[in-house]
């Protein structure tokens, strides 16, 4: 048996974009104009497993449950400042993940990787 060909499929800036186009376009229409906090991605069900995204204002908080995602961190939040224009984003780490990922990956939990305090 031969192993299905994936040609032209990069896994690249692009494609995350694609990625994150899927769980945004979900939920286009669900929320009135004053609405301005809720879930933008719900991990597996979303296609990001391990990784959730919530919008409070224009303050958004990445929540990983998995140390997959760190080294990917810094493409899936451009590509979160490119699709949402968010005034900030927060890093918020599963309590397993948070020892490797200040050791291996200089992350903390509260981060902030975008943008300015409040």
């Amino acid at each position: 048996m031969t192993p299905a060909k994936c040609e032209g499929l990069g896994i690249d800036t692009a494609w995350w974009q694609g990625r994150l186009k899927q769980p945004l376009a979900r939920r286009e229409g669900l929320f009135g104009a004053q609405t301005n906090g809720y879930r933008c991605i719900h991990g597996e069900s979303d296609g990001w497993p391990g990784l959730v995204l919530d919008r409070y204002a224009r303050t958004f908080v990445l929540k990983l449950y998995t140390a997959a995602w760190l080294p990917r961190l810094d493409e899936v939040v451009g590509c979160i400042q490119a699709a949402l224009h968010p005034q900030r984003v927060v890093l918020r780490l599963s309590r397993k993940i948070q020892s490797l990922a200040n050791e291996h990956w200089h992350r903390d939990d509260g981060q902030l990787l975008l943008g300015e305090k409040c």
